[in-house]
């Protein structure tokens, strides 16, 4: 199931660092007029998106080596099975905090409830779901499957 997680997780960084490429190119503009002002140039905008965009696709990558890794010999498996302990531990606190900050700002911002609940709800959830990788991974190691 952890594997099947890591994999989904995987595929969802690579359609997010492609979106947010996307928007660079071709929605910077709009964003920027949605936005309070801010101190940065549109030029500046699109190279943060950008960068942003290519994390998430490193993000995307570190989790697929983890995946293969996790379906690999019993000495990679356990290496693997160690990062994706780490790693899901950290996208843990992350998350839980994107939530807390979403749902922070939705009680501050009435006009933007409905958007910042639901980003709020997607980030626990996303929680939840590296918290169960963390959860089984561990239960694995426990039972002294060889990872």
């Amino acid at each position: 199931m952890a594997r099947a997680i890591l994999l989904g997780a995987a595929i969802a960084w690579v359609g997010a660092g492609v979106i947010a490429v996307l928007v660079a190119l071709l929605g910077a503009s709009a964003l920027m007029a949605a936005l309070p002002p801010l101190a940065i140039d549109l030029d500046a905008l699109r190279g943060a998106l950008v960068a942003i965009g290519g994390g998430m696709v490193g993000m995307a990558a570190l989790h697929a080596v983890i995946v293969i890794g996790l379906a690999r010999s019993s000495r990679t498996r356990h290496r693997a099975a160690t990062g994706a302990m780490l790693l899901g531990g950290l996208l843990v606190a992350l998350f839980i905090g994107l939530a807390a900050a979403a749902w922070a700002s939705a009680a501050a911002r009435p006009e933007l409830l409905v958007l910042l609940a639901a980003a709020g709800a997607v980030a626990a959830l996303a929680a939840a779901g590296y918290g169960l990788v963390v959860v089984r991974l561990v239960a694995d190691r426990r039972a002294g499957d060889g990872s």
